[in-house]
C-alpha cells in the first residue's frame, strides 16, 4: 500500500488525536486523586480550628457552602469579648500554620 501525502497527514493527526487523548485521560485520573487529598486537608484543617476554639471554650462551626467558620455574634457580645475572641483565633490560626 502506498502512502498519500494525504495519508500521512490524516495518520499523524491521528496520532496526534490519540496521545491527546491518552494524557487528557491521565490528567483526570490524577486530578480526580489529587482533588480528594485536597478536600480531606481541608477537612482536617476545618476541624482543627473548630476543636482548638471549642477547647478555648468558644463555640463555633464550619459551614460547607460557603466554605468558612460560622459564627454568631449576639446584641450583648461587649466589644471586649470580641477583641477576645479575635486574640484566641488568631492564637489557634497561629499554632495551625495557618495564614
Amino acid at each position: 500500500m502506498r502512502w498519500t501525502v494525504g495519508r500521512g497527514i490524516v495518520a499523524g493527526y491521528a496520532v496526534v488525536l490519540l496521545l491527546l487523548a491518552v494524557v487528557a485521560g491521565m490528567g483526570m485520573y490524577a486530578l480526580s486523586r489529587t482533588a480528594g487529598s485536597l478536600a480531606s486537608v481541608i477537612r482536617e484543617r476545618e476541624h482543627g480550628i473548630e476543636a482548638a476554639l471549642e477547647a478555648r471554650g468558644w463555640r463555633t462551626s464550619i459551614s460547607r457552602h460557603p466554605p468558612g467558620l460560622r459564627l454568631v455574634v449576639m446584641p450583648h457580645v461587649s466589644l471586649a469579648r470580641a477583641k477576645e475572641f479575635a486574640a484566641d483565633l488568631r492564637a489557634v490560626s497561629e499554632k495551625l500554620g495557618l495564614p
